[in-house]
């Protein structure tokens, strides 16, 4: 008999925003999430929107105050690198986003031939994006 599976799924990935508009601009605008909650924490004067990206969900964190932002553990270069949406047609959507002006820190590059083909840019904080096109 296997491990028990504990985790359910991926629920969400935070991000820190230095200008809520501009980002929710940017994932609304150029990936077409859209927005299924919105409320403030007050206590670190924090103002939270949180957009559907398939299954899981995007997390922008607009502090309002430096000085209140929680420190999360970090190890320097290890640890989260990107955050990677699934696409159909990798081309496609490049060439969509390059139509809007965005600039790649990866072009469309074949990872495994014929299985998986992956692109990076990064979003308005400086987050890495991958998008990636999965085949059988």
């Amino acid at each position: 008999m296997g491990v028990k599976t504990l985790i359910e799924g991926l629920d969400h990935v935070g991000i820190s925003v230095s200008n809520l508009a501009r980002s929710l601009d940017f994932y609304q605008n150029l990936f077409g999430l859209r927005v299924v909650e919105e409320f403030d924490v007050p206590q670190f004067n924090l103002h939270v929107i949180f957009l559907r990206a398939g299954k899981a969900m995007i997390e922008l964190l607009d502090y309002g105050s430096k000085e209140k932002i929680p420190q999360a553990p970090t190890s320097g270069f290890y640890g989260l690198r990107h955050l990677t949406f699934i696409v159909q047609d990798l081309d496609e959507v490049c060439e969509a986003l390059r139509r809007k002006g965005i600039s790649f820190t990866r072009p469309p590059t074949t990872i495994i031939p014929g299985r998986i083909r992956n692109a990076f840019l990064l979003g308005p904080d400086g987050e890495s994006i991958e998008l990636i096109e999965r085949r059988p």
